[in-house]
């Protein structure tokens, strides 16, 4: 029997509260089936008059493509086994907690089998429609009431740690973090540096700078002796100067004994209670400022200040996988201290304190508890077993009210600069830099280090491609700029969502290329048609029109999620729960999820799009829809006027306008990058990135005329490589103006990159690309004519009669690059010229010259016509495993 043959006899008998057990292979995928929404929200002993509400709770043993294991020596499933054994030891649950229900039942059997069958690959998942709370399913056989407000041990507050990143991910997240797909990342080295305990490094440091006052204090004791044993022998000459000397060298020695004393009273203190910041701070500021403290002194205490900083920061591009990365460190670093994940999206921002409340609610303190209590209590835990407490704060550009977030963090930051807590915060580049942080902000206080978290190296690229596929079941083929694209984890994980068919292998064969607009596109279609099959609508309209109502409201309210409240008039739905309802189905396809906060579990969810820069793209559909319904062109610019100064609130308008632009230039007859261009340099790198999402056979002539203008101004040189990439590959000739835009640029990636473009066209047989490489050779920039030499050397097309005139050039990079072109001659040996410019090399004393008239004398046309030193030299070189060649 099916799911589907099972719900629709439960509701003809009118049962309105069932909990549906799937213990079986791959049983997951029955959650994906019509009316089992995705939701799960714990309930306390308090909700107990609930209990008779209406509730259907789906919980699978596995995932859609996961094996449910069973074990001999249990004599049944782990499944099956965890859920009995959570309920009859009461080990679901807190000793607190007087009743056991079935989401504390669901994380209980997952951490179960996560942690003592890792080999295992088996992650069962909760669902179901539950207007009333979760299902309570058992007594509690462990049951003692709790004693208010009572300090917990560390054993304790990691658990509830534990528990809030799990419920946390599982309901804020979601399906944007699986764990079986995560990627270890570069960046998880740098982030265990900043998370291991700072109180050895400390010790160390504070060692360190005793031994070297004890080695100054050796210095000046050897000089003191010296010039006393002078001044008392009476044979020796000594002058005034000496007595000054001695009594100066005195004074220095008595100041380093008491910074000594200092020091050693700093090591005592702090090894008898390390985490005492503010003590060690104190004695810090007295070392430095000592008149015995030398610059060095200060140096090494300025390095031990530094390490008391407790920020770190992770910018990066939209999906770079900050999200995925913030979840596994706070799951790793959860299993060896207290650690908590909180999304900023679901923050209620009321006053300059609600972070600080919501940590704490999060932590399970009663929301009556003040928050000095709160903090006492758990800076007493921390104190007492030498720990911190990580708090990874994920996307905080993504806060609902972005300049209160920032006094929340301001606050935050400032009351707990001394204690035992450090943070992690993840931050989109581009709004990291216009908002959050502003040069002397409050920032530089606290921040320990910025990690730029970059795409996949080849190596995690490897990994990635090898889980994704595997997973999703799909074969591909993919060129070499294919696989170079799949860098980009969001672009991964769209092009797998984009292809996959459920249950099903797909073969796309040959990919070679891929780009995050029509992968969008493809990704809409395809889930709107998957809604649409499932609710037997004849015509997409009625699912379209949800997301985009939901999309209207987020751009009107300049939010990045709604309430509950809000959605719900925004889409003027009168069916949220059963089988039919489009908003259901549109859940069961992850477009969009429910936040349910850790604080506040018993209330209504927030509702937004799983990833926020599709979020961003069916905002710029919608607006975009919403211009081409306004007539009057006026009337339409003060819109867009109006939408752009939102940004200070609503930073994503960056991102959406990124896709808006194209948009409008593709669907109508307006100017809209001579409007953008004109609107300030703040929407440059917006306009960068937009023509990267452009479709290149409906970009207007005005877009190829402001995309000069953008990349002459803009900086970013994956953003401008991006576009001329997908140029030449699509429309070469209009690529040959930006080629040799960037060939002049300073950035040597983008000269290379270019470079090596042109050369390829011109071995194509593209004239126009080698005229700009001989053109480059007249530009006043040394390393732009030394790049042209190069790559018109690679074609074997250096013309002779301009090689005499560069082997004389002013630049060594240039006569560098000629010397090399003379190796690539067909017949250099023919000019006496070339070969007397290539001894002139071997004898250079610039390193790089002598280099490449190594490679260039080792040919056999050449190497008989060097003659004295230079072959002497040549010899040398090529003995050398500095010259050489791999």
């Amino acid at each position: 029997m099916t799911i589907d043959g099972i719900l629709p006899y439960l509701d003809e008998k009118n049962i309105s509260r069932y909990i549906v057990v799937l213990d079986c292979c791959r049983s997951g995928a029955a959650l994906k089936s019509p009316g089992v929404k995705n939701r799960g929200e714990e309930i306390s002993s308090q909700d107990l008059q609930s209990i008779s509400g209406q509730g259907k709770i789906f919980i699978a043993s596995s995932r859609d493509y996961q094996l449910s294991h069973e074990l001999k020596d249990l004599k049944q499933g782990l499944f099956s086994y965890y859920f009995v054994r959570g309920i009859e030891t009461g080990e679901a649950v807190e000793k607190t907690k007087r009743f056991i229900g079935i989401v504390d039942l669901s994380h209980y059997i997952q951490r179960q089998i996560r942690d003592n069958y890792p080999e295992y690959s088996q992650h069962p998942t909760l669902s179901g429609t539950d207007q009333s709370g979760s299902l309570l399913i058992a007594h509690n056989p462990k049951y003692q009431p709790p004693i208010a407000n009572s300090p917990k041990d560390i054993g304790t507050l990691m658990r509830d740690c534990s528990r809030q990143v799990e419920h946390e991910i599982e309901e804020v997240v979601g399906d944007k973090y699986i764990s079986d797909l995560y990627v270890q990342r570069r960046a998880n080295n740098e982030l265990q540096a900043f998370v291991e305990n700072r109180f050895e490094k400390i010790s160390d440091n504070l060692s360190s700078l005793l031994s070297s006052v004890n080695s100054e204090k050796g210095v000046r004791v050897e000089q003191r002796d010296n010039l006393a044993n002078s001044i008392r022998d009476e044979n020796s000459d000594f002058s005034e100067e000496d007595i000054i000397e001695l009594e100066k060298c005195k004074e220095k020695l008595e100041l380093l004994n008491q910074l000594s004393t200092i020091i050693k009273a700093t090591i005592s203190s702090h090894a008898k209670n390390p985490s005492s910041i503010k003590t060690l701070r104190n004695y810090l500021n007295q070392i430095s400022s000592h008149k015995g403290s030398s610059q060095k002194i200060k140096d090494r205490v300025s390095n031990i200040h530094f390490l008391l900083r407790n920020v770190m920061i992770i910018t990066s591009a939209a999906g770079r996988g900050k999200t995925n990365l913030a979840c596994s460190m706070a799951t790793a670093y959860g299993k060896r201290q207290p650690t908590v994940f909180i999304s900023a999206s679901v923050i209620p921002l009321t006053t300059k304190y609600s972070l600080e409340k919501y940590l704490q609610q999060s932590l399970g303190y009663p929301e009556q508890l003040s928050s000095q209590k709160f903090i006492k209590i758990i800076l007493k835990i921390l104190r007492e077993n030498n720990q911190e407490l990580i708090v990874v704060i994920d996307a905080i550009n993504e806060a609902q009210n972005i300049q209160v977030f920032r006094k929340n963090i301001n606050a935050i930051l400032r009351r707990y600069k001394d204690e035992n807590i450090k943070f992690i915060f993840t931050c989109r580049d581009i709004y990291w830099n216009g908002f959050m942080f502003q040069p002397g902000d409050f920032w530089n206080d606290y921040i320990f280090s910025q990690l730029s978290l970059e795409q996949f190296t080849d190596d995690e690229l490897t990994q990635a491609l090898k889980l994704y596929f595997t997973t999703y079941q799909i074969f591909v083929t993919l060129s070499d700029e294919a696989r170079e694209r799949l860098k980009q984890p969001l672009l991964l994980r769209f092009f797998c969502e984009a292809h996959r068919q459920a249950g099903q292998t797909i073969n796309l064969g040959m990919v070679n290329d891929i780009r995050i607009r029509p992968l969008f596109d493809l990704y809409w279609l395809k889930k709107v048609a998957n809604v649409q099959l499932k609710l037997s609508h004849r015509t997409s309209k009625t699912v379209e029109d949800v997301l985009l109502r939901i999309a209207s409201a987020m751009r009107i309210k300049q939010k990045t999620a709604l309430s509950f409240y809000q959605m719900k008039k925004a889409t003027r739905l009168a069916d949220y729960d059963s089988f039919h309802s489009p908003y259901t189905a549109i859940l069961d396809e992850r477009i969009i999820l429910e936040r349910i906060p850790t604080s506040q579990k018993r209330s209504a969810p927030h509702v937004g799009f799983v990833y926020e820069e599709f979020m961003e793209y069916v905002i710029a559909r919608e607006f975009t829809m919403h211009l081409a319904n306004i007539k009057d062109s006026s009337q339409r610019i003060q819109n867009i006027k109006s939408f752009l100064s939102t940004v200070d609130d609503f930073p994503n308008v960056y991102g959406i306008i990124s896709y808006l632009v194209p948009m409008l230039d593709e669907s109508l007859e307006f100017s809209i990058w001579s409007f953008m261009y004109k609107q300030g340099s703040r929407w440059r790198e917006p306009l960068a990135r937009a023509l990267t999402r452009a479709n290149l056979d409906k970009l207007s002539a005005s877009a190829y005329l402001f995309a000069e203008k953008i990349l002459r101004a803009e900086k970013n040189p994956e953003i401008m490589m991006e576009f001329v990439e997908n140029v030449w590959q699509n429309k070469p000739n209009h690529a040959l103006r930006y080629l040799e835009l960037l060939l002049q640029k300073e950035n040597p990636s983008l000269r290379l990159h270019s470079r090596n473009i042109l050369v390829s066209m011109a071995r194509d047989g593209n004239n126009a690309a080698e005229h700009i490489l001989r053109e480059s050779l007249a530009h006043s920039s040394e390393t732009v004519r030394a790049t042209a030499l190069y790559a018109l050397a690679e074609l074997r097309r250096v013309p002779s009669s301009e090689l005499p005139y560069l082997l004389k050039d002013e630049d060594k990079f240039v006569r560098e690059a000629a010397i090399y072109s003379v190796g690539r001659l067909e017949k250099p040996s023919d000019s006496k010229i070339f070969v007397k410019h290539i001894i002139k090399g071997l004898l250079s004393k610039s390193p790089a010259i002598q280099f490449v008239a190594t490679i260039v004398g080792r040919k056999p046309t050449i190497r008989p016509l060097i003659s004295g030193k230079a072959l002497i030299k040549l010899k040398e070189n090529l003995k050398s495993r500095k010259f050489r060649r791999k």
